[in-house]
């Protein structure tokens, strides 16, 4: 359509443009329209080149950024090995403290059998309680949790060595 508009044009004013007794040689509306298709190839041509580049440089770049940010959440806010670690280390110092608690409630009880039998059984009692009472359930970092730990079972096992001197100076008396 616009090439028939260019053409019209070019016709209605062939005068002002070549001359009024100019005559176009031979041949050249052929050589004039390969020409003009040997352009619109190339330009499309180069179009699309430029386009192929251009889309695959975006789907470059969007595919790096996408592995970027599935390693980035997965190195900064799954990490599974931090949280691996850490429950390790809770349950590792929790076992030890444990152990530790057993041991005093095991030397307490030996101490316990030699008590005479009327305060026997409440003695027994509160061994019970303080080895079985539970650590609390709070929402801290593990860091903390650990020293809760620490301080909780502390406490415990001092309290049965309180426990042990009062039936080790009793006994003496």
């Amino acid at each position: 359509m616009i090439d028939n508009q260019l053409e019209n044009r070019i016709k209605e004013n062939a005068e002002a443009i070549f001359g009024p007794d100019m005559e176009l040689p031979d041949g050249h509306r052929q050589r004039f329209e390969q020409r003009l298709k040997a352009v619109r190839v190339g330009l499309k041509e180069d179009v699309a080149g430029k386009s192929g580049k251009i889309t695959s440089w975006k789907i470059g770049f969007i595919t790096a950024v996408a592995v970027a940010a599935t390693l980035i959440g997965f190195v900064f806010l799954l990490n599974p090995f931090a949280k691996e670690q850490s429950s390790h280390a809770l349950v590792e110092v929790q076992n030890y403290y444990n152990m530790l608690l057993e041991e005093q409630a095991d030397v307490t009880r030996q101490l316990i059998r030699q008590v005479d039998e009327t305060h026997r059984e409440t003695l027994f009692a509160n061994v019970d309680f303080i080895e079985n009472e539970s650590l609390p359930d709070v929402q801290i970092t593990d860091d903390e949790y650990i020293i809760l730990i620490a301080s909780f079972y502390s406490t415990k096992i001092e309290t049965l060595q309180n426990l042990q001197n009062i039936i080790k100076t009793t006994e003496s008396h």
